[in-house]
């Protein structure tokens, strides 16, 4: 039985550090525009908007650590979106046999099934050092999507095995 898992790590945003001090400076200079404005009473809705500033940092947070989790077992592919280790929400889930297209990014395969797609949902690291690929499927009957991934030589050799469309792509690229 072909049973595999891979995971993958979303670069972070270096900007997301100062996005955060941003609102945070925003709330205290909003706290302070109220008290210049209002007096003492302006103290009132401060744990609020200080309050509304760590839920926003916090959200912030989650939301920028993101992973993605590839798993195949037996003929089922599985793709999940994992928010700082936290929050889990499955993404994808077909039989390998229901890949439409599959081949490396920037390949006029690739081209050609852009443009026959709803949607493209980006499931990799976004980094440049690793092979992409994309697939395209239907997805929860709302049409064609494309998903771009990275998966290792150990879950490509599963997927050829397991669909005749992964099969093509993967030897007209060898």
């Amino acid at each position: 039985m072909n049973d595999t898992e891979f995971f993958v790590s979303r670069k972070k945003n270096p900007y997301m550090v100062w996005l955060q001090a941003a609102i945070f400076m925003a709330a205290v200079g909003l706290i302070v525009l109220l008290y210049l404005a209002a007096g003492g009473i302006a103290f009132a809705p401060a744990p609020f908007i200080l309050l509304a500033a760590y839920l926003g940092i916090r959200t912030l947070s989650i939301y920028s650590k993101l992973e993605f989790e590839y798993s195949l077992s037996g003929n089922i592919l599985n793709i999940d979106r994992i928010y700082k280790q936290v929050r889990r929400k499955p993404l994808l889930r077909i039989t390998v046999s229901e890949i439409v297209a599959f081949g490396r990014m920037g390949t006029p395969e690739q081209l050609e099934a852009a443009k026959k797609v709803v949607k493209v949902i980006c499931c990799d690291s976004r980094e440049e050092d690793f092979p992409v690929y994309f697939l395209t499927c239907q997805y929860e009957g709302k049409g064609l999507h494309m998903f771009i991934i990275e998966p290792n030589a150990k879950m490509l050799l599963a997927m050829r095995k397991l669909s005749p469309v992964v099969a093509k792509a993967l030897m007209t690229e060898s």
